[in-house]
């Protein structure tokens, strides 16, 4: 929590080992993930309407995207082989199905891969992120050093839910 960490900077320059500036920077940094927050407040009532609409129905509950198995084939054969079972579809119709299938397998793979790459980085970036809180507790680390590891962290988890998002819209 952002006003956890701006008391522990005034801790620090009462105590004589943090800097003035810290305080300003930490000021500064509040006011820059409210912003975030309004933003995100913005980007989960777009997320609620547009569940609505597509389901017709509203969401009880958000939880992080998985891709359902049973929606998605196994592979792009399969999919567009699932795609020619379907008697409905006319010529002209499956055609254009086709492409857009292709195109879609086409993002769901490279998401996939931007996920599986995602996920180390996150944890990683966590686990720095930790490591310069426990630093800065103590007085071993600035908290313009603190501040850039929590911003690669959030960066990188805003990153990895976007993609799982991406993907199942996809899907």
């Amino acid at each position: 929590d952002h006003r956890t960490l701006l008391d522990a900077i005034q801790e620090r320059i009462a105590s004589g080992i943090g800097f003035l500036g810290e305080s300003l920077l930490g000021e500064v940094e509040l006011k820059r993930w409210q912003v975030r927050e309004a933003e995100l407040e913005k980007d989960i009532r777009k997320a609620e309407l547009f569940f609505a609409d597509v389901l017709a129905s509203d969401p009880s509950s958000f939880q992080e995207p998985k891709p359902s198995a049973a929606v998605w084939p196994q592979d792009e054969a399969a999919a567009l082989a699932a795609l020619g079972e379907r008697p409905t579809i006319s010529a002209e119709d499956r055609q254009a199905a086709k492409a857009a299938l292709r195109f879609a397998w086409a993002d769901h793979e490279a998401l996939r891969r931007e996920i599986a790459l995602l996920e180390p980085m996150r944890a990683f970036a966590f686990d720095l992120l930790t490591a310069s809180r426990q630093s800065f507790d103590i007085g071993q680390t600035d908290f313009s050093t603190l501040q850039r590891h929590a911003r690669d962290f959030f960066d990188l988890e805003g990153t990895l839910v976007a993609a799982k998002y991406r993907q199942l819209a996809t899907q």
